[in-house]
Order: structure tokens, then sequence, then C-alpha cells
């Protein structure tokens, strides 16, 4: 992520060397671009907590009301592993990342919800976090 900003400010810089005039474009530009990649950062990071508090052992989730996670033992999770496991992590990942975004952008449709208390403060916080980029936008 550093160097991804780095290479952000030298294009920057670059094009604003070379266009003078322009400088009010670039910035907003460059803003957008910084905005966009904390952002898409801050939803990964969402998505694997939701995931990882979903995963946890010795509770009813999320995770297991959707089925991804098979029944064999409540002491260790273990994630279905099938010749299609890749597919199911894309759709474990894709379905956190769904729920993060709808809870953020203040949708909430209702049919991804927290079970667990851990998951039910996440859950809390992430709405916090939701109210707190709105403001700031």
């Amino acid at each position: 992520m550093p160097r991804l900003m780095q290479f952000l400010e030298y294009i920057f810089h670059r094009l604003k060397a070379n266009n003078m005039k322009h400088q009010n474009l670039l910035n907003n530009v460059y803003k957008i671009l910084q905005t966009s990649l904390l952002l898409a950062f801050s939803l990964h990071c969402l998505t694997c907590g939701f995931i990882a508090i979903g995963l946890y052992p010795n509770s009813d989730s999320w995770v297991r009301r959707l089925g991804f996670i098979s029944e064999q033992s409540k002491t260790q999770v273990s994630l279905k592993i099938t010749e299609d496991s890749d597919d199911l992590n894309q759709r474990l990942y894709i379905t956190s990342l769904y729920f993060i975004t709808t809870t953020i952008t203040t949708i909430g449709y209702g049919d991804i919800f927290g079970v667990s208390l851990p998951e039910k403060l996440y859950i809390i916080l992430v709405m916090f976090l939701g109210i707190l980029v709105f403001t700031t936008i």
C-alpha cells in the first residue's frame, strides 16, 4: 500500500509539473484515487474480520447458518473441502464483502445478519465506521 501511494504521488507530481493549468483537476483526481484505495482496503479488512468472527469455533454464526461450515464438530471449524473449495472460499469472501458493503452504505437488506454476540458487536462497529465514512466524504 505505501508503494502504491508513492507511485500515485510520483505520477501526480509528474503531471503537475507538465500541466500547471490543470492543477485543480489533478488534485481532484489524486484525492479520488487516494480515497478509493483507502475505501477498498478498509472494505477488505472489514470483510476478512467478519469472516474471522464467523469462523470462531463453539458458536452459532452466519457462516454456519449459510452452510459454509460442515456441522461435523462444534469444537473444530473446518470449511467444506471439495474439489470446488476455491469456489467456496470465493463465495465466502464475496458474501462477507456483500454484507459489509450493504452495512456501510446503510442499505442493509437483512438477508445476512450476525447470530452470535461477537458478530453483533462487530456489526455495530461496522455501522459506526459507515457513519464515519459518510460524514467525512
